[in-house]
């Protein structure tokens, strides 16, 4: 809803902005943490003092990365060339202190398993935010509305972290702690570091070759596509890597919820993603509006790459969990070269193709992943295909109908697509039922276990 409103309200050369500048906040974000969240979560023998230690260093951190910013405001700001850039570094700056003095927290509260005490906070902050946000907007505050709602964002969250977890920092720092975590999170801290590079690489490539508007179009096809499929991979990875930890020495018992996980992912994220492609005009014209057309084939290709990804997560998720920070980090520097060579060669072609890089991209690094799952925990490529096809299948023939039937209906975007979402909604259960998917008789044990046994008591299961 909010992006649906500021997209209305705000121009592509706004978004355009506030990505180029992300591209320098982001990856000092990145800096504060070092990796230490990472480590306190699937490290399984920490202390008090472990964790004193690493909320200190964080604000610390963070704290010299914000003056460092604030001291090449001004020729980050004539470098992107933004008006008011300057300012807009420092806003933006702001929020590494204030997300460093909750990502402790936040980690102890994952460790824990807390989530739906996370998901009350983030949900709060999101409102609260995107509310200041749309009003800024309104009253023609322009970019700063983004800014605003970035701060705003990062305040709440932290506060809310502070109420709901008992955890607060003892006044101690131990060298001996920081060494023996670092030994886990250097690496965790390096790959991090690696993903925020490449992503500003991608997005200063764009914003230089084809411009601050063009930067803003795609901007907003890649958070379009990115609503629906970060519900679906922000779940998996605070889920999948501190239970993923928990068992890291059962092989049964990981490969099982491993094959659960990517079953259930697929179930939910290749509908969502490929309902999307189908319908991506009338999506764009509602959410965005008329003047973010030119972003509809970009989400189209982006809904391609969004099918894949959720797997490499998760196939990256044994890797953290199980430990292999070392191994963690080589499967990124891999995909980051590559990434990398095929963003600039697409970035020398056209706009579109830096999509279609990403899709690359994205099967490459699914390729590698599962192979080092199979390698790890036993779990074939065969095995993960038979998991994944069948609901990909399901979702590809609702898509086929829904953009078949798209033009026969010559109505409103918005009642047009609310009769789209219903009529490929029900033919995809009725598929997922009729192929008598593993996937939907667990998702529904999960809600309604009477009725899906009664359902699925003696039937033969596709995946099977």
């Amino acid at each position: 809803m909010v992006t649906l409103v500021l997209a209305r309200l705000l121009t592509p050369d706004e978004f355009g902005a506030v990505a180029l500048i992300g591209v320098f906040t982001g990856l000092a974000t990145v800096f504060v943490d070092g990796g230490f969240s990472f480590a306190l979560i699937q490290r399984q023998d920490i202390t008090p003092e472990d964790v004193a230690s690493v909320f200190w260093l964080n604000l610390g951190m963070a704290a010299l990365i914000f003056f460092g910013l604030v001291a090449v405001s001004e020729p980050v700001a004539v470098y992107l060339g933004i008006s008011s850039g300057e300012r807009l570094v420092v806003v933006f700056s702001s929020t590494i202190v204030i997300n460093a003095a909750g990502a402790v927290q936040m980690a102890m509260m994952t460790k824990a398993l807390e989530f739906k005490s996370i998901l009350r906070v983030t949900a709060f902050a999101t409102l609260l935010a995107g509310s200041v946000a749309i009003l800024a907007a309104v009253h023609g505050l322009g970019v700063w509305a983004l800014g605003l709602q970035t701060l705003v964002y990062a305040s709440a969250t932290t506060a809310l972290l502070w109420i709901y977890s008992p955890w607060r920092p003892a006044l101690v720092v131990r060298i001996s702690s920081l060494k023996r975590l670092f030994s886990f999170g250097s690496y965790m801290f390096l790959s991090a570091i690696l993903d925020r590079a490449n992503y500003g690489v991608q997005n200063l490539l764009i914003g230089k070759s084809f411009g601050i508007q063009s930067l803003g179009i795609y901007n907003r096809a890649e958070a379009t596509q990115n609503v629906p499929q970060s519900i679906v991979n922000g779940l998996l990875s605070r889920v999948l890597f501190p239970v993923f930890a928990k068992v890291a020495d059962d092989q049964v018992r990981l490969r099982r919820g491993f094959g659960q996980a990517i079953r259930l992912a697929m179930l939910v994220n290749a509908p969502l993603m490929l309902g999307m492609l189908a319908t991506a005009g009338d999506v764009v014209q509602i959410v965005l509006g008329d003047q973010w057309s030119k972003a509809v084939p970009i989400l189209q290709v982006l809904c391609i790459w969004g099918i894949i990804w959720p797997l490499h997560v998760i196939n990256l998720n044994v890797l953290s969990g199980l430990g292999h920070s070392k191994l963690f980090f080589k499967v990124e520097v891999i995909k980051k070269v590559v990434s990398v060579a095929l963003l600039v060669a697409a970035s020398a072609v056209g706009l579109l193709w830096v999509a279609w890089a990403q899709v690359v991209m994205a099967v490459i690094a699914c390729a590698i992943t599962m192979y080092l799952t199979n390698r790890l925990i036993g779990y074939r490529f065969t095995s993960q295909m038979r998991d994944i096809l069948p609901p990909i299948a399901a979702a590809a023939m609702m898509a086929m109908l829904v953009y078949t039937v798209t033009p026969a209906l010559n109505l409103s975007a918005t009642v047009k697509l609310t009769i789209l979402i219903g009529v490929g909604g029900a033919t995809y259960m009725l598929l997922c039922f009729g192929m008598r998917l593993t996937a939907m008789h667990e998702a529904m044990e999960l809600v309604a276990p009477k009725l899906a046994n009664a359902i699925w008591k003696d039937a033969p299961r596709l995946e099977k």
